[in-house]
């Protein structure tokens, strides 16, 4: 179960929205089809923004929306627009780190932050920003989600809460596994990570995960247990969490392996076990029906309340 602290943000770089504010609608990975597009811009309305969608979103790909030279200039384009506040993205899937060395070409950054919602795919533009714009950022639902009612109303209302800065400290209750934590609370430079899966495919690229001081966070979907085992084992032998403070495991469930989550579970405390950095999992972060908005880059404590967990992002 998630706590929530519903003071307002203390530590946040990018502005808040108000109604009015235009939010920038983008594809840099998978695309979704035209109707879509339309029940997206109508819930971006029905909540009291503008909607800005490029005209060539869903312009076509072998794979991805479009090809990855106008997704790049639809990102960069956004990124710098100066009447806009927000980046919402519709869609995971694949395409993303396609558009990472283009985005490393850039010589200086927006002056102003914005808020950039999305995970999924999306967690290799994370990591751009978090790591080389010093940028939070929001892992939360992307659009598509939203309008296909893939999750429950308590999620929709917080992402919701922290566009309009309504809420931004929120506390998550954890579960200890393993045997390293020794319940000790720990201060973290910032949370990262994301889906596991671009996590591991960030090893020896420019986007590399940098773990040192931070927390790092996994989740992952329709990953085999013998799949999620090789994950892990390539994360540990290139050594990505030297330096970590903590890993978290966030919701593995959802898609076609269900079965699977026993045999999943225990390979995650497997690795616990073997690795000497704490390790704990939380509910509520990935690709479930409840899939609630957590701002990456943004420092973290974890303290023992009552010999129990509880991780404090903000």
């Amino acid at each position: 179960m998630k706590k929530q602290n519903s003071t307002k943000p203390q530590t946040k770089k990018y502005q808040t929205l108000q109604k009015g504010d235009v939010v920038e609608i983008l594809a840099p990975a998978y695309g979704i089809k035209e109707k879509e597009v339309e029940s997206i811009k109508e819930y971006i309305r029905s909540i009291g923004l503008v909607p800005r969608v490029p005209k060539d979103i869903l312009k076509g790909d072998l794979i991805a929306s479009a090809p990855a030279e106008s997704r790049f200039k639809q990102l960069k384009d956004a990124l710098f627009a100066k009447d806009s506040k927000a980046i919402w993205c519709v869609k995971g899937g694949s395409g993303s780190p396609e558009i990472i060395p283009m985005l490393k070409k850039i010589k200086n950054k927006p002056k102003v932050q914005k808020l950039f919602i999305a995970f999924s795919d999306i967690t290799s533009i994370h990591f751009f920003l978090n790591q080389n714009w010093g940028w939070q950022t929001v892992h939360g639902p992307i659009l598509w989600q939203i309008i296909r009612q893939r999750i429950d109303e308590e999620s929709i209302k917080n992402i919701e809460n922290i566009i309009f800065g309504r809420e931004y400290k929120t506390e998550f209750e954890l579960e200890e596994i393993g045997k390293n934590s020794k319940q000790k609370n720990i201060n973290a430079k910032a949370i990262i990570g994301g889906n596991l899966k671009l996590v591991q495919c960030s090893i020896g690229t420019i986007w590399e995960i940098k773990a040192k001081d931070k927390i790092l966070l996994f989740e992952d979907i329709n990953e085999k247990p013998y799949q999620v085992d090789r994950l892990m084992r390539h994360i540990i032998q290139a050594n990505l969490c030297k330096g970590a403070k903590a890993i978290i495991f966030g919701d593995f469930e959802g898609g076609e392996i269900e079965m699977d989550m026993p045999l999943i579970n225990k390979i995650l405390e497997r690795f616990a076990n073997e690795i000497k950095i704490p390790v704990f999992r939380v509910s509520g972060i990935g690709h479930t029906a409840r899939n609630y908005g957590i701002h990456f880059g943004s420092p973290t404590k974890i303290e023992f309340k009552n010999k129990k967990p509880v991780m404090m992002v903000g």
